[in-house]
């Protein structure tokens, strides 16, 4: 990590996507100003445990260029911590990543979303509501809730998985009944509705 925070930008890009063999705690002692200066295609290669090792500093360097080429992995790897973004960085994340991320924005971070961005993250937030009005089924409406509460999207691939695994340990050998059949028709018909 010591011989990492010495490097210059001209070594940095000498490594090229060699970056990405690093490990985590000695990517994290890159100063900021070196995170920032990464080259997209270098950061395109970087893994998801290299960017949950980063501070509130570094993330905080990152462009809205740099943060619009970022991965979904990689993206997961800042769970807890995307309010570290700019405000100005989180304008660089498409549409899917915004239903992803919303819920942990900041108030900052959320205004600074173009209209149709902010029309994005609103949508999603609605048709969570409206879903969670349309379960029928205690079980399933219990399962959308703990993903809710842990922080996942329902629009995300993480967030669905754990919301169908969870359904699927809690009936255990139970068949499905007509409701909860509905509830998940019902989840299925709302991501399609916001992605």
């Amino acid at each position: 990590a010591q011989a990492v925070a010495g490097l210059r930008a001209s070594q940095l890009a000498a490594l090229g996507t060699n970056l990405h063999g690093l490990s985590p705690a000695a990517f994290a002692a890159l100063p900021a100003d070196r995170i920032a200066s990464l080259a997209n295609l270098q950061l395109s290669t970087l893994t998801a445990a290299q960017f949950a090792a980063l501070s509130a500093q570094q993330l905080g360097a990152l462009s809205a260029a740099q943060v619009k080429i970022l991965t979904p992995g990689q993206l997961d790897g800042l769970r807890g911590h995307v309010q570290w973004l700019s405000p100005a960085a989180v304008t660089g994340l498409n549409s899917t990543l915004l239903t992803e991320l919303a819920a942990d924005f900041s108030a900052a971070q959320l205004a600074a979303l173009s209209p149709a961005q902010q029309g994005v993250v609103q949508k999603a937030r609605d048709e969570t509501a409206a879903l969670l009005n349309r379960l029928s089924d205690s079980g399933i409406r219990v399962q959308v809730n703990a993903a809710l509460q842990s922080g996942e999207s329902l629009f995300s691939y993480n967030g669905l998985l754990k919301v169908l695994q969870d359904v699927n340990t809690s009936m255990g050998s139970a068949t499905l009944t007509s409701a909860q059949f509905n509830d998940l028709k019902a989840l299925t018909a709302s991501v399609g509705k916001v992605l």
